[in-house]
């Protein structure tokens, strides 16, 4: 079975992330969406409280069909730092059959390289890039001070994921430029959100006074 991971804070869940779900499910060969919800940010971000982002995500996917995209609490399981590679090699000790693929934004492609562990996560999975708003060309191509010391095999993975994002980009494939901090600092200064969250997840929002 194909599988592809969207992980994250999730602090909120917003509609890019359901954008982006929708749009693997529809132009990919995967057969499910694992949402993923980080239990300890690998900076040290200050996040909620895990039970509420799982809820969240789970009551902003309501849309999907249930055999699509799930929202499991392998990283509460797992526990620890929510580094890339320390997830996917847990997922695979408890699904070794799965295919894996990682879907990222474009905004991550210049740090990849940095991951932990990275040269070893790119060979346990896929990535599936996808543009966003706001990361222009020149942030997308951007050499890490990193790049220099990196294998062959790195480096072709890195020059792939570029060239079919920029291909993707002049096809006007382009994520909005929504992010999680925005949705925090609108609820604060008490702006509407209703256009950039799911409305259970708003309702879900205000009900228990998250982010005020």
């Amino acid at each position: 079975m194909k599988v592809a991971i969207l992980g994250g804070s999730f602090n909120p869940p917003h509609i890019c992330h359901l954008l982006l779900m929708h749009y693997v499910l529809t132009t990919s060969p995967m057969d499910q969406i694992w949402c993923l919800p980080c239990y300890k940010h690998a900076f040290g971000k200050k996040l909620l409280p895990f039970h509420h982002r799982l809820e969240m995500c789970s009551l902003a996917i309501e849309s999907f069909r249930e055999d699509r995209v799930k929202v499991l609490p392998l990283e509460r399981d797992r526990q620890g730092t929510s580094w890339t590679i320390e997830t996917v090699l847990y997922v695979k000790k408890l699904y070794p059959e799965l295919d894996l693929t990682w879907i990222i934004g474009s905004d991550v492609l210049p740090e990849l390289d940095q991951w932990k562990g990275f040269e070893r996560l790119q060979s346990l999975v896929s990535f599936f890039v996808v543009p966003r708003a706001g990361a222009s060309h020149e942030h997308i191509n951007h050499v890490s001070g990193h790049h220099a010391t990196i294998s062959q095999n790195v480096s072709g993975t890195l020059r792939e994921l570029r060239t079919q994002c920029r291909l993707l980009e002049e096809q006007g494939v382009l994520l909005p430029n929504i992010s999680s901090s925005l949705i925090r600092e609108r609820v604060k200064q008490q702006q509407p959100i209703h256009h950039l969250v799911p409305r259970a997840v708003e309702e879900y929002m205000y009900a228990h006074q998250l982010y005020v």
